[in-house]
């Protein structure tokens, strides 16, 4: 989770590449590594780690394309459908507390949606809600 951040982050601290103007508006929140696989889909380990989803790929499809629609409808909640980049990125990144309202609205709209948790159930990813929990409560207790 955190090399993930780390390899997003603007910094001019020794090993790490400056991004480019503005690229560190385009990050992700560290919780939304709780809502992706270990490996790509097309890794050939991914059918030993997620063999349900790696049985079903057009649900694993459709289950990524509804993940990122729940997560611009949580977003869009929090910052308004015509929200620069900056105000984005505030919300998202910087304000923790935000980001932290975003992330269980995202939750929130996933559990509400009985298509997304069957699906989450038949590709065997209902972890991936018990670990944005367990992400949330660590959070938390550390700041």
């Amino acid at each position: 989770m955190e090399a993930e951040q780390a390899l997003l982050t603007n910094s001019s601290g020794a090993g790490q590449e400056t991004l480019p103007a503005g690229m560190e508006l385009l990050q992700v929140p560290s919780w939304f590594s709780d809502f992706a696989f270990q490996v790509a889909p097309s890794d050939p380990k991914f059918a030993q780690i997620y063999p349900q989803a790696a049985a079903a790929p057009q649900l694993l499809h459709e289950f990524g394309l509804k993940l990122f629609e729940h997560l611009g409808k949580a977003v869009a909640d929090a910052v308004g459908p015509s929200a620069d980049l900056e105000l984005f990125h505030q919300k998202l990144i910087v304000d923790k507390q935000s980001s932290e309202q975003i992330r269980q609205q995202l939750v929130a709209n996933i559990r509400q949606d009985p298509e997304m948790m069957a699906a989450m159930e038949q590709l065997g990813l209902t972890g991936m809600l018990s670990a944005s929990d367990a992400h949330a409560a660590k959070g938390s207790r550390s700041g």
